[in-house]
């Protein structure tokens, strides 16, 4: 694990300035096990830090009395909180004795306070930003030390490969799912299902109104098969199962014995035999009058 380039990573304090001037603040600190206590700004050392009284916790409940004294040098008189406990600048800490750190915002107690609350009052400047590249997290068997950038860094990087990981899936979901699209458009385009003839072309729209893709529908007069595509019928083969028959005309026999041959001289002619009861248009084919 290799350590953090020095002055790489700084620590900043954004101090409070025209826009947002100084802010008079009371708030409640914890003294931890070391008897520090941390302020959320950074306090202005001409106005001082006061502890106002103790409102919870296992410190030393006789320290802060709430007493009070009127101050008459004031315009009209105003009531003074007059806290047994006060501030030193230095020199081993009593019980009803604290030093403040007015650089990093940092309260320090005598330990027979640890684990209690105060309420206290005093004028924020700002805020220290510290870099989390200077944040311990846990020091190394071999004595290098874990920082909170290092942890997520690799929490991010964990994160980006997750992400990656299901940007891939998804893509390969997307490629699948093309894959089926276009199978079922090719089943689509092979189907067929086989609807009974009708006499002409004009005559399907009437029979069928409301097909559906894939019916495939012959008209008796020309034997031209038709499939609905979904949207329109469309022209798609010659029907092999019409009415009537194909017939050759010829004088030698034909090599397709699916077709009747009239044994004619000379002549070389392939027809179809239809069975109608009117004369057909069409004069190359045999009529069967029924």
């Amino acid at each position: 694990m290799s350590y953090e380039q020095p002055f790489s990573d700084p620590m900043l304090y954004m101090k409070r300035g025209k826009d947002q001037p100084y802010l008079e603040i009371l708030e409640e600190i914890y003294v931890d096990d070391k008897g520090k206590a941390l302020l959320t700004e950074i306090p202005y050392r001409f106005d001082r830090v006061q502890i106002l009284e103790q409102t919870g916790g296992a410190g030393d409940t006789d320290i802060v009395d709430g007493g009070s004294f009127t101050d008459s040098t004031k315009n009209g008189s105003e009531t003074i909180i007059f806290p047994t406990m006060y501030e030193v600048d230095s020199g081993t800490l009593a019980d009803n004795q604290y030093l403040v750190d007015y650089i990093q915002g940092v309260i320090t107690f005598n330990i027979s306070q640890v684990g209690a609350k105060f309420l206290c009052k005093y004028t924020g400047t700002g805020y220290h930003y510290i870099s989390s590249s200077r944040i311990y997290y846990k020091q190394n068997p071999d004595g290098t030390v874990t920082t909170m950038k290092q942890v997520l860094d690799s929490s991010l990087d964990t994160i980006n490969n997750i992400q990656n990981a299901m940007d891939n899936a998804n893509t390969a979901a997307n490629n699948a799912t093309n894959v089926t699209e276009n199978f079922q458009s090719l089943l689509d385009q092979q189907k067929l299902v086989y609807k009974q003839s009708v006499a002409t072309f004009s005559a399907i729209a009437t029979t069928y109104p409301t097909p559906e893709l894939g019916w495939r529908v012959v008209t008796k007069d020309t034997g031209i098969a038709y499939r609905y595509d979904g949207t329109t019928w469309l022209e798609v083969d010659m029907s092999t199962t019409v009415e009537g028959f194909n017939v050759t005309i010829s004088d030698a026999a034909p090599a397709n014995v699916n077709v009747l041959w009239l044994n004619v001289p000379n002549v070389n002619q392939t027809t179809r035999v239809v069975k109608s009861s009117t004369a057909p248009s069409d004069t190359s084919v045999i009529w069967w009058e029924s």
